[in-house]
């Protein structure tokens, strides 16, 4: 998909004028209730033509795992590579990501007073190199939990907690 400057498009209204995005995706179902799913994304921004703005390129292949071990258990996992880098120079936004998601989701259907509980709990490791040396090569760990309830039809209320750690590898803090 590619826009272009004053190109009305209804196709994806979150690509920007003179952008362009294309995305490939292939899930692969292994057993009734697990899946893998491998894909490659690239975008390309600020193609106006203008020495003057930088064209920022960005690959992320990725793969992801999906199971639902139990009726409401499901675990899941995902891998994503990103590069990006830009045509100028010096440059600026030159970098990769290493990203690593696990967790997974637990459902309880008859809860007294919260009817139906979900609970999700996450763990992401990202390890970030800068290519320009203007900002910090990261090591970055995250762990989310979330609840979800459903007290009353139509009705969702929830509470989530996340915690992360970033370590600077430069200043090694």
């Amino acid at each position: 998909h590619r826009t272009q400057r004053d190109f009305l498009t209804f196709a994806n209204p979150e690509i920007d004028p003179d952008e362009q995005e294309l995305e490939v995706a292939g899930v692969y179902a292994y057993r009734p209730n697990h899946s893998l799913k491998i894909g490659y994304s690239f975008l390309q921004d600020n193609l106006s033509q203008d020495a003057a703005s930088a064209t920022t390129t960005t690959h992320r292949p990725f793969i992801e795992w999906n199971a639902y071990v139990r009726e409401h258990t499901e675990l899941f996992s995902k891998y994503e590579y990103i590069r990006t880098t830009d045509d100028q120079s010096p440059k600026t936004t030159d970098k990769e990501t290493h990203t690593w998601l696990a967790g997974g989701v637990q459902e309880f259907l008859s809860v007294p007073l919260l009817n139906k509980l979900t609970l999700r709990a996450e763990y992401q490791i990202s390890d970030v190199e800068d290519g320009t040396d203007q900002e910090p090569d990261t090591l970055t760990h995250q762990i989310g939990l979330r609840a979800t309830s459903e007290p009353v039809s139509e009705v969702l209320a929830y509470v989530e907690q996340r915690e992360r750690f970033v370590y600077d590898k430069d200043i090694e803090d």
